[in-house]
């Protein structure tokens, strides 16, 4: 992905030595890598938290959080702790900030009350963000309103959202909710589109498979309100980032993560935070 675009042949060498010469063709498709680059650490005082969470203060006064998945393995348990916590509390220090970045690029989910733990600390009213209903066998249950309650202490800052086609389960619905009601902007590609929660129970589908094969569906059935229209599933449909940016090669030779810049760029310059910076300057 490093070679000029104007190539039009590679030099390939072959296991017994002979080097030979093949066509290529160049595409206008964004560079894949799982995940993201992060903030370079040559420039960036970049804290690792442990359990894969990574935390950073930005240039601009951005406080940036990105984190691998929602839960940590213990004890060959899955559980919230202790990520829940170094989300919540890395998120807290955003206070007073110009903004916070939530990368969740190559995040492959885990727990959804984890992503409602993330959502509650930002939102300050009551909202109900998200219709659920799953599947039981061959029959779907009620249709449930899954909300947030009033937080006084939400974080009120500008929030921007990093994703990526990598970004799985419970990083499309942190996302989804985030960006559809204007919680935060959404920088990079959108996510998977694989929302939902796995089953592999046998009562899903009337039969077995052979060669001791197993299955593993999504019996979420969960929409957003509105959007793109009541009741449509949300299962591999995930929503449009509000800025599409894909790395380039002169940023991944020079250590410079595109997305990321983008969005800090964002964060640092918005009128929101400039009104901030005048109303500090008044008093």
């Amino acid at each position: 992905m490093f070679r000029d675009v104007d190539d039009t042949f590679i030099e390939v060498e072959r296991d017994d030595g002979r080097v030979v010469s093949l066509p290529t063709t160049t595409v206008e498709t964004p560079l894949r890598c799982r995940g993201g680059v992060g903030p370079n650490p040559l420039t960036t005082d970049v804290q690792n938290l442990g359990h894969d969470v990574v935390a950073a203060v930005l240039p601009g006064d951005i406080q940036y959080l990105r984190w691998a998945r929602f839960g940590s393995t213990a004890d060959g348990a899955f559980d919230a702790e202790p990520v829940q916590t170094l989300l919540l509390t890395t998120i807290a220090q955003a206070r007073g900030r110009r903004g916070l970045i939530l990368d969740i690029r190559g995040n492959e989910g885990g727990l959804d009350a984890m992503f409602r733990a993330v959502v509650q600390a930002l939102v300050r009213d009551p909202t109900v963000f998200m219709l659920r209903r799953l599947r039981d066998g061959a029959s779907w249950g009620p249709m449930a309103n899954i909300a947030v309650e009033r937080n006084d202490d939400a974080i009120d800052v500008d929030v921007a959202v990093l994703t990526d086609a990598a970004s799985v389960s419970a990083a499309d619905f942190l996302a989804a909710c985030l960006t559809t009601y204007g919680r935060a902007t959404a920088f990079g590609a959108p996510t998977s589109g694989a929302f939902g929660a796995a089953s592999t129970s046998p009562s899903v589908f009337d039969f077995t498979l052979v060669n001791n094969w197993a299955w593993v569906v999504s019996v979420d059935g969960s929409s957003l309100p509105g959007a793109p229209a009541p009741g449509d599933p949300m299962e591999g449909h995930p929503p449009d980032v509000d800025h599409a940016v894909r790395a380039t090669r002169a940023d991944l030779t020079a250590g410079v993560d595109t997305v990321l810049e983008a969005a800090r760029v964002f964060l640092a310059t918005s009128s929101v935070g400039a009104e901030a910076d005048r109303s500090d300057a008044a008093r």
